[in-house]
């Protein structure tokens, strides 16, 4: 059956006594289904041939028009894929008033991808083409099948990554002893990405590992050999090394940047990268020189001038650490000047503060001649227990802890 409408163009032609008009009369037809066809039915994609064409799809005109010098004409063609035969869930692709659509292998490649296939592995798809024209016409093509195999974005990591990451070395106040404490875990921030905030010496070594019990030593992240460890203090790349690897123990360890402080450390294991921050900032309390322990539970109580093992050592720039025997449940304080000549300033707990609560940690106010506090502050309390203590006190954060040794 065909549909016919009158187009009516008035053409006048004057003549010398009268006018004629012309009637072009065109005919529109239902049309014809196109037929649907792809330059290929099974497509591998590559990263490498990310520019090149993929596919190219083509289909007939459904021919509405004809007796026209216009020739055939249709509204729009929509290309419409699918994962299955079905159609019950489209991806349409306007195609204009052209009867081909090409694909490159990137854009084939981020449609499966979209369409949630599964890389590496070939999926079926079901493509066809719909032509509308004037909107009540449609007429739909048949459908192609087409396998797609495509390829992963995700670019895996340069270095394999680890479960856990631990620092360790010459630049930690625990140095190379195991197992590592804590403190010396990184925290993973992402997939790959791991980072940790701790005291560093300055201009010092050291490295990274996946064990903390320190048992096992490969992997190990260090320097490639051919860099200068100085020249990437601040970050820079690394690689893996140990037993069994490409460098077999053979690449450097990192160095810390020359000044003792607080620093960030960020590893990728995605790009094989690291950056080092300064984070140090003033400190909480004033750093002081020395540091001393003095109180009722340990031997001599309260005597001046003290003995030298009731000296802290520097165990950073802020950082500060005494193993001491004390004696259960009794009064201790910290002062600056040895001899016990001047008290001011000492460090104890905010009087606002439980003591009871803050045995084993916590954080300490510096009182004494006027200070904020003028002598109201509280001493700190030794352990329930007689015994040997490691007390550290960071002046960075103004917290300590206290562990039995």
């Amino acid at each position: 059956m065909k549909k016919i409408y009158l187009i009516i163009i008035a053409v006048m032609t004057l003549f010398f006594t009268a006018c004629e008009t012309d009637l072009l009369k065109t005919t529109i037809k239902e049309g014809t289904a196109p037929v649907f066809t792809a330059s290929s039915t099974q497509v591998t994609l590559t990263r490498a041939d990310s520019a090149n064409n993929a596919i190219t799809l083509t289909w007939t005109t459904p021919g509405y028009l004809s007796e026209t010098e216009n020739g055939d004409v249709v509204g729009e063609y929509i290309l419409e894929i699918s994962k299955d035969q079905a159609f019950s869930s489209i991806t349409p692709i306007a195609a204009e008033n052209n009867l081909e659509q090409s694909f490159s292998v990137y854009k084939l490649n981020k449609m499966m991808l979209d369409l949630e296939c599964e890389p590496d592995v070939a999926n079926d798809i079901y493509m066809r083409v719909r032509s509308i024209f004037f909107y009540s016409d449609t007429l739909v093509s048949n459908v192609q099948k087409v396998a797609v195999t495509p390829y992963t974005t995700v670019i895996p990591p340069a270095i394999a990554v680890p479960a856990e990451l631990y620092i360790c070395g010459d630049a930690i106040p625990a140095g190379w002893a195991t197992p590592f404490p804590a403190e010396q875990k990184f925290t993973q921030e992402s997939a790959t990405v791991f980072s940790i905030t701790l005291e560093l010496k300055g201009n010092s070594d050291y490295e990274l590992v996946t064990d903390g019990t320190g048992s096992n030593w490969t992997p190990c992240y260090r320097i490639d050999p051919s860099v200068d460890p100085v020249a990437v203090a601040n970050g820079g790349t690394f690689v893996w090394d140990g037993n069994g690897s490409e460098y077999n123990w053979g690449s450097k360890k990192f160095k810390t940047p020359p000044a003792d402080g607080m620093y960030k450390l960020t590893f990728d294991f995605q790009n094989a990268t690291f950056t080092v921050i300064d984070v140090t900032g003033p400190p909480a309390i004033e750093v002081p020189a020395e540091l001393w322990i003095w109180g009722d539970g340990l031997d001599g109580g309260w005597v001046t001038p003290f003995p030298a093992e009731r000296q802290f050592a520097k165990a950073g720039a802020t950082m500060f650490t005494i193993t001491i025997f004390i004696k259960a449940s009794t009064d201790y304080e910290l002062i600056t000047d040895g001899t016990g000549a001047n008290w001011t300033p000492c460090y104890r707990i905010d009087p606002a503060l439980d003591r009871n609560t803050m045995i084993w940690e916590g954080s300490f106010v510096w009182d004494g001649d006027g200070s904020a506090y003028s002598w109201g502050s509280k001493k700190f309390l030794s352990p329930p227990e007689d015994g040997t203590y490691k007390l550290t006190f960071d002046f960075q954060t103004a917290t300590y802890t206290v562990a039995a040794e």
